[in-house]
């Protein structure tokens, strides 16, 4: 067999081979927290300088609360936010996420180790227990499907089901790196969330500091609502694809590029990935 030579040499360039090792355009290179410092608590930003806190707020419970317990709860929040956060040139950012989620694991999970530790430690009472939790979490199960347990339309003209309305507060402040006025970024941060943790108790409101575990799996499921390998159970995709510990971490472990499951294409007609 006779092969036709090329009429010019192919010469393979060092952009020719840059090439081949691009990276395709992510959603994830808009999203800011590339890492989590067990040490100190805090998020790395992608500046690789700056840091970040999470919390998970409780929950005022509002229903048949007067007016005036109402005006009250908001005044403490703006009191919190006002004392403790510091209104500087280079401001600090607050950002609340308020979101409703079609899962009951945390509920299972508390009931499991309630269980685990009041049964008594006898064979008949432990496998009791353990087909009573079964039977609760299949229950669970069964209630935050998208069907629900039953159509209400008497009430309220929609399925019978429950959410879990998650609150997650964000706090941060970006400075250039060659900002030597302040102390580092990290001790500053810790200091502004102890006296904002602090106010938030006193305030009757609980705030959780949140890990990359916390992170992982609320965006986990956001941004893979519809999962194929696990018919979109959120529950189970999580124990599926768990957070890697963190010895099994790689060197240049980036938290946002575990969060999407497949690759993502933009539509820039429409403004939407």
């Amino acid at each position: 067999m006779l092969f036709k030579s090329p009429t010019k040499p192919s010469v393979v360039t060092n952009v020719d081979a840059n090439q081949l090792y691009r990276r395709q355009v992510s959603l994830s290179d808009w999203l800011p927290w590339v890492g989590h410092d067990e040490v100190s608590e805090t998020f790395t930003l992608e500046d690789g300088f700056n840091a970040a806190v999470i919390f998970e707020i409780t929950d005022v419970s509002t229903e048949a609360r007067s007016e005036k317990f109402l005006q009250e709860a908001q005044a403490n929040i703006q009191t919190c936010i006002n004392h403790t956060i510091s209104a500087d040139d280079n401001p600090f950012v607050l950002q609340c996420f308020v979101s409703d989620e079609d899962s009951l694991s945390e509920l299972a999970w508390s009931f499991d180790s309630y269980v685990e530790k009041h049964c008594r430690q006898t064979k008949e009472h432990r496998l009791l227990a353990r087909n009573f939790v079964a039977h609760m979490q299949r229950h669970f199960k069964r209630m935050t499907r998208s069907s629900g347990l039953f159509e209400d339309a008497t009430v309220t003209g929609g399925n019978w089901r429950d959410k879990v309305r998650r609150v997650r507060v964000f706090l941060y402040r970006r400075r250039e790196a060659n900002d030597h006025e302040h102390i580092d970024p990290v001790t500053e941060i810790n200091q502004i969330t102890e006296r904002f943790v602090t106010q938030m108790v006193v305030s009757e409101i609980d705030a959780r500091r949140c890990d990359d575990c916390d992170l992982y799996a609320w965006l986990l499921r956001w941004f893979n609502p519809m999962a194929d390998v696990v018919q979109g159970d959120f529950d189970t995709l999580i124990d599926l694809l768990p957070m890697p510990e963190k010895k099994d971490k790689a060197f240049s472990h980036n938290l946002l590029d575990l969060l999407f499951l497949a690759r993502q294409e933009p539509d820039k007609q429409h403004g939407v990935w």
